[in-house]
This record gives C-alpha cells, structure tokens and sequence, in this order.
C-alpha cells in the first residue's frame, strides 16, 4: 500500500504532501533501521524541504546516513544543503566524506569555506573529497581555495588535487568565468610531472579559451 500512495503522490501535490507527512512522522517513532531504510527510499521519491528536519538527525547514523544525504541530495531549495553543512560537524571519517560529496553534487557554493578548511584534513580521504567538492561547485571561491592550496599538496594528494582543479577550471568555463578559468589552467599547464591525459585537457581547455 505505501508503494502504491507513494506512485500515486507523484501525480497528486495533496497526496504527496500528505503521505510525506505520515512519513516523517514514523521516521520519529522509533522504527527498526531496515524500516527507516524503506521509509528513507519513499522520502527520495516525495521528499520536500518539509521532510529536512525528520532526515537531518540520520546523517551521523552509520547505518542510515547514505540514505539521508540521498534523500537530501534530490530535494530543492537551500534547506537541504544546510542540514548538510550543519551536519559536518557532527561527523567524521567516511559518514564525512558522504556529506561532502553530497555537497560537491548539490554544488553548494556556500559551503566553500567548510570545505577549503578540509582539503587540509589529515584523513587523506576526506581531504580528497573536499577537493572534489570545490571542483563541481566551480565558483571563484572554489577555485581560489583550490590554488591557494597547491603549495602545501603532497605528493599523494597531488593527482587528486590536480583533477579538482580541471574539474573546477571546466565549471568556470562553462559559466563563462574565462579568466578564472584561465588561470587555473595556467597553474596545471606548469606541472611538469602532470599525467599525459591531465595535460591534454588542459591544452584542450586553453584552446577553447584562445578561440
């Protein structure tokens, strides 16, 4: 029957604020995890901005929190990119790495200065994940935090580091940031130890702009 309401609130705004609702509510009744798992996959479907506060508190549950952020990943509007950043102090490790990936998808620009203090993280993985966050959202800042970076890369970090930047320089061109796209194309180009497949993006990406 859930699956059923659930199909059926797609086409019915009314229904799917209504059934939402009774969803949120029973995230809140003490419900086995495989039941909250279920109820966490009806949300993807129907969530909205409402559902935000019911699914936030999932985000720092091992066992949950994969299915919170993707919950949180498809619903619009800022509500959801704050339960997000909120929750970064609230987790580590790799329930950490979850949130910031499910920032860098939802390309959160107001979460680049949380981020840029993790691309120091000692936990390599959660440094990693930040670089790729920056590189999707793709603003000026990002990439600022990004460049201010690249001297304290080592080398194990390098190639990640070096892949947030193309990703980031690819994101500002395509919003027509030229120069700041330019400039962290310039910055790869230097790099002489650079892979062979990362230089001839960053020749690809200059001739664009040259055009």
């Amino acid at each position: 029957p859930i699956d059923e309401a659930a199909a059926a609130a797609l086409k019915d705004p009314a229904a799917r604020q209504a059934l939402e609702q009774r969803l949120c509510q029973a995230l809140a009744a003490g419900l086995s995890t495989s039941a909250r798992e279920y109820v966490c996959r009806k949300l993807y479907l129907v969530g909205s901005p409402a559902c935000v506060p019911a699914v936030r508190d999932l985000l720092a549950d091992r066992a949950l929190s994969h299915l919170a952020r993707q919950v949180l990943e498809a619903i619009p509007g800022p509500e959801a990119s704050q339960a997000l950043r909120e929750s970064l102090a609230r987790v580590s490790g790799p329930l950490m790495v979850g949130v910031v990936n499910s920032l860098g998808v939802r390309r959160d620009a107001a979460s680049v200065p949380e981020l840029a203090g993790l691309i120091a993280d000692p936990d390599e993985s959660v440094a990693a994940a930040a670089m790729a966050a920056l590189g999707l959202i793709g603003t000026a800042l990002a990439a600022e935090a990004l460049i201010q970076f690249q001297p304290k890369t080592t080398a194990p970090a390098r190639p990640a580091w070096a892949a947030a930047c193309l990703v980031c320089a690819e994101q500002l061109l395509a919003g027509g940031h030229q120069a700041a796209a330019e400039k962290i194309y310039r910055l790869l180009a230097s790099d002489s130890k650079a892979a062979a497949h990362l230089r001839l993006a960053v020749e690809k990406g200059l001739a664009r702009i040259s055009r």
